[in-house]
């Protein structure tokens, strides 16, 4: 059995995805201070070393 994801179905993944990266920004940037920013940042850069490894 195939299935396949209709326009609407697509357009709507894609949507929610969105909503969800426009929270996330929000929150770093209303919760977190200058110092927690930056330690995400930095902590954001190890996590990518180590998948890339």
């Amino acid at each position: 059995m195939v299935f396949s994801i209709t326009e609407r179905g697509h357009e709507a993944i894609t949507s929610v995805g969105q909503a969800k990266q426009s929270w996330l920004l929000d929150a770093i940037d209303t919760r977190l201070d200058a110092d927690e920013r930056r330690a995400l940042g930095e902590a954001t850069d190890l996590l990518k070393r180590l998948v890339q490894e």
